[in-house]
């Protein structure tokens, strides 16, 4: 039988139909055992020579002998998959390629660790110029597809947020950096095993995750996520050794740290982080001689320390002209439109973004400030642009 070339839409099919026969339970031509096992060995021992026995029969000239095969080896998965780590190589062509299609099966298995392990081993078998190789790698790309589907399912379910968002980065809008963001938050009632899940996320650049209520698990996940491009982490539990995780995120280009308990202690850690852009650090312990140090070792990068004051706006240019005003924030509650000039914060001139950062840097949350805006309006007679100067109260949150 010749071995046709098997594209992902093919093995998405395959795998289908794996899960069918999974849910399906065990046939009933399959062989029950009239003994039990003395020991979990003993019983470990007859799985592996059943498995043994009716991977044997998968080149049988019979469909029905096939299938009925394929669903005995498939009731002992972990069992299975240990057999045919060790044996694909040794059958003909015929049963490697039902072989592949048997663990892309597993691998969305619906206990993680089974899944887990069947997407090793296909892993390691797609490194292989063979055949089976070549048959394990194209069902990769549409495991890959298909568990992601199922993790966004799963996570969603269970209150997690995931879905575009525009990114901002330290109030500054970044134009067109519309981007794929997961938030874990007090609304998750999930558990640790629902969180592994999110390994699944390759299509996910952001993650947020904020409250006291995100594990470390949590944490965790999110590290396995390795084309991240930026993570933020608000008010969660966090020991310093667990940003240790995220060393080998080679395409993190900003981290951002809001009201965490971290100080100047956790310098070192932070500076073995492969950060490329930007460091946010809001309403933490790092003082202003910590980040010199963060500023020295990350030469370029853009390292921004606040305090607890947050006023909620952004601009998309280096000035102090509104382009969005956060839902819920203190700018919104005090009546800050789109489109106002910033003038100053308590009768201290501003006329730039990174100015106004600064100044509000100096207030936390739960203070009053004094901003003073010029609301511009077009003349609808005479064309011309005019502005109001207006006094503006308002009173600082937390960062939302």
């Amino acid at each position: 039988m010749p071995l046709i070339n098997r594209s992902p839409l093919f093995c998405i099919i395959q795998v289908a139909i794996s899960l069918s026969l999974l849910s399906t339970g065990r046939c009933q031509d399959q062989p029950q055992s009239s003994a039990q096992p003395s020991t979990q060995a003993d019983e470990t021992t007859d799985s592996a020579k059943l498995v043994s026995q009716y991977i044997g029969r998968l080149n049988d000239s019979s469909y029905r002998v096939r299938q009925i095969a394929r669903s005995v080896i498939e009731q002992h998965p972990l069992t299975a998959l240990d057999i045919i780590a060790k044996e694909i190589h040794s059958n003909d062509v015929v049963v490697g390629v039902q072989l592949v299609d048997m663990v892309s099966g597993l691998a969305m298995h619906s206990d993680l660790s089974i899944s887990t392990k069947a997407t090793e081993l296909l892993e390691s078998l797609a490194n292989n110029a063979t055949s089976v190789g070549r048959g394990a790698n194209n069902c990769l790309s549409a495991i890959a597809d298909l568990q992601e589907v199922k993790a966004v399912e799963l996570l969603t379910h269970y209150g997690a947020k995931i879905g575009i968002q525009d990114f901002s980065l330290n109030g500054k809008m970044e134009i067109n950096q519309s981007r794929l963001a997961l938030t874990i938050n007090e609304n998750f009632n999930g558990t640790d095993n629902e969180l592994q899940w999110i390994r699944f996320l390759k299509s996910v650049q952001v993650v947020y995750l904020r409250g006291p209520k995100v594990s470390p698990a949590a944490v965790a996940a999110t590290s396995t996520l390795k084309q991240l491009k930026a993570i933020r982490l608000h008010g969660i539990d966090l020991q310093p050794e667990q940003l240790l995780l995220f060393k080998e995120m080679t395409s993190l280009q900003h981290l951002g740290l809001s009201y965490i308990e971290i100080g100047d202690s956790s310098i070192p850690i932070i500076a073995q982080l492969p950060i490329t852009e930007s460091i946010r650090l809001y309403g933490t312990k790092i003082t202003e001689a910590g980040k010199s140090r963060l500023v020295e070792h990350f030469d370029g990068l853009e390292i921004f320390r606040g305090s607890g004051g947050f006023l909620g706006i952004s601009s998309m240019t280096n000035s102090t002209i509104v382009d969005n005003v956060s839902p819920d924030s203190a700018a919104l509650r005090a009546g800050i439109r789109r489109g106002d000039k910033i003038v100053s914060i308590n009768n201290v001139p501003v006329d730039n973004f990174e100015k106004l950062r600064k100044e509000l840097a100096k207030y936390e949350a739960g203070e009053e400030i004094s901003i003073s805006v010029h609301r511009y309006s077009l003349r609808s007679i005479s064309g011309e642009i005019e502005f109001e100067p207006m006094n503006i109260k308002a009173t600082l949150q937390e960062e939302s």
